[in-house]
């Protein structure tokens, strides 16, 4: 066992530098809020609770689950039915016009967001949601389950080794959250930088990033329609 976890902290510790930086803005925030220990708490707890779920249903057997869905998801990316084409041209038409909604808000009501709004609850959803998100590049968690595997532990033995891996793989961003609020005056000064960068492009990338996305699905589905769709992977949709 001692063997195994000694194995899983190296694997966590690289695995974490793939959510870190994402979490720059968070902690940022976190650490103007009012109640910053709160926060981080809620936060942490929320990346803990995503990827230790996800972990403790691989070990269970959900990767059968993944595999059934995977297939079924590079069926509808070569061969996709006209059903599931409609259904994509409904996804990008509400994603162009959720964009252009969005868009037309005021520089006035982006910057009236402010660090007083951080809760602890929304940095647990927040937390959790940053996870899952990142979930379909963490290799090398799904590594360690593999390691955990081939070691046959016991139910209880997994899920304390599912435990560690995910506290390890929490260390890095905590560090920082200390080091923040050991020294003060530097991180209050990077703080307000990167939240004066986010006010200013962090909504405009946003919109222009959702605005990429729905065009491309809904040129995609078009496309199929008529016989040349955008991304031409597969089996020729007019045989």
């Amino acid at each position: 066992m001692i063997i195994l976890l000694a194995l899983l902290t190296p694997i966590a510790v690289l695995d974490s530098t793939s959510i870190t930086p994402l979490c720059i803005v968070p902690l940022a925030a976190m650490l103007e809020s009012r109640n910053p220990v709160l926060n981080v708490t809620g936060f942490a707890a929320g990346i803990f609770t995503a990827n230790a779920g996800m972990g403790i249903l691989l070990l269970f057997g959900l990767e059968i689950v993944f595999d059934t869905i995977g297939h079924h998801i590079g069926r509808w990316w070569s061969n996709p039915n006209t059903l599931e084409l409609i259904a994509q041209l409904v996804i990008g038409i509400i994603m162009l016009g959720f964009a252009w909604k969005s868009g037309r808000a005021t520089e006035k009501t982006v910057k009236q967001r402010s660090v007083d709004s951080v809760s602890m609850s929304r940095m647990y959803l927040l937390g959790a949601g940053l996870t899952l998100v990142g979930l379909p590049g963490a290799l090398p968690y799904f590594g360690a389950v593999d390691q955990i595997l081939r070691w046959d532990l016991g139910i209880l033995q997994s899920l304390l080794s599912i435990a560690y891996y995910n506290c390890v793989f929490l260390l890095p961003l905590l560090v920082l959250f200390v080091l923040g609020r050991a020294l003060p005056s530097k991180s209050k000064r990077f703080t307000k930088s990167i939240l004066s960068f986010i006010q200013l492009w962090g909504h405009r990338v946003f919109v222009a990033g959702l605005m990429l996305l729905g065009s491309v699905l809904f040129a995609d589905a078009i496309g199929w329609f008529v016989g040349h769709p955008l991304l031409p992977i597969g089996e020729d949709p007019a045989a």
